[in-house]
């Protein structure tokens, strides 16, 4: 956790209790998920504003290990929606706290995974270029709190 690096000065390897807070969702490349869910436009008839007046575009995204913040996949689940479910949920962000759907769940699974691979592919080395640094005895602490941060991102992936 940055806490412990900010204020001791050192990291825990593979921390359970690390968190890693993603850019908001404000902030996603929406035309990325729009074109990995086959061309769907993101956010229509309304749904932007209704989440950012719930403020929930503007909040950065908590990642742990076992996954992504469930009121994350809750605004994910009112973006994706189709107009039928949209309707269906009486135009509500708060309706989207359930699974929807099975087709929902996968749109929002691989919403995610193309955030969190993103957000992985953006560092300028590789989780392997980070072990070798330190296993030959260099890149110091802002290396390992680095590497333990694309550990965390990498196991979230996984989890999907």
């Amino acid at each position: 956790m940055w806490q412990l690096l900010q204020y001791y000065g050192f990291v825990i390897p593979d921390n359970p209790d690390d968190v890693y807070l993603l850019r908001p969702i404000a902030d996603w490349d929406l035309s990325l998920l729009e074109s990995a869910l086959g061309g769907v436009t993101l956010g229509g008839a309304g749904r932007l504003s209704k989440m950012e007046r719930a403020m929930m575009l503007d909040t950065p995204p908590v990642v742990t290990r076992d996954g992504i913040d469930p009121a994350v996949r809750q605004a994910i689940r009112a973006l994706t929606s189709d107009d039928e479910e949209w309707a269906a949920s009486g135009e509500s962000v708060g309706n989207f706290a359930a699974v929807v759907s099975e087709e929902s769940e996968r749109k929002v699974d691989l919403c995610v995974k193309i955030m969190l691979q993103a957000e992985l592919k953006g560092f300028k080395t590789t989780i392997r270029e980070d072990e070798e640094t330190i296993g030959k005895g260099g890149g110091g602490i802002q290396v390992r709190f680095r590497l333990e941060k694309k550990k965390l991102l990498a196991k979230a992936i996984s989890a999907l």
